[in-house]
């Protein structure tokens, strides 16, 4: 086994072996971990960057790293600021606990479930918080729901055939 450059001198292919087991949830890790192992038992950086589809760029950025600092610090980035959420987490909660009942008991009466559109609403009528419908549709994962939207017929789609299939399989009221 030969050495590419001799870039991370002071690692082991065994030490980052080991220290892949125990990495688990984070990809962005796994990744530099896997580079960095296929570094050490002898692949260049093109190499890597055809087996795993990292840069040569962020493959030499990754070696740096690792070489510049502790072996944990060097595989996780640091925290990026965001923009502070409009929500605080009681208000997060009480919108979850909203969303798991029934609209109706939201105070939107006939409706029987839960859409991006009335969720959006019910937010800004009692919080006062504005998202768009795409945000909102990523809370509602974020609270375990599914939500519904409308199915868009196919642009090909023969109108007559559309209306003839709803005729014959109308749901009776019986059900």
């Amino acid at each position: 086994m030969t050495e590419w450059g001799g870039k991370i001198p002071n690692l082991t292919v065994e030490e980052l072996q080991d220290k892949l087991a125990e990495t688990e949830e984070d990809g962005k890790a796994v990744k530099r971990l896997m580079a960095a192992i296929a570094y050490k038992q002898g692949k260049s950086p093109a190499d890597i960057e055809e087996m795993f589809g990292i840069s040569k760029k962020n493959v030499y950025l990754w070696l740096d790293r690792l070489e510049e600092r502790e072996l944990d610090d060097a595989l996780y980035d640091e925290p990026k600021p965001g923009r502070p959420p409009k929500l605080t987490d009681d208000q997060f909660e009480e919108l979850e606990t909203v969303l798991h009942e029934s609209p109706e008991d939201a105070g939107y009466e006939g409706i029987q479930v839960w859409t991006p559109k009335f969720a959006q609403h019910w937010l800004k009528t009692h919080f006062g918080v504005e998202y768009t419908l795409r945000h909102v549709r990523r809370i509602m994962d974020d609270a375990g729901l599914s939500w519904r939207t409308a199915r868009p017929e196919h642009y090909e789609a023969d109108p007559e055939e559309i209306a003839e299939f709803q005729q014959t399989f109308k749901k009776s009221d019986k059900d």
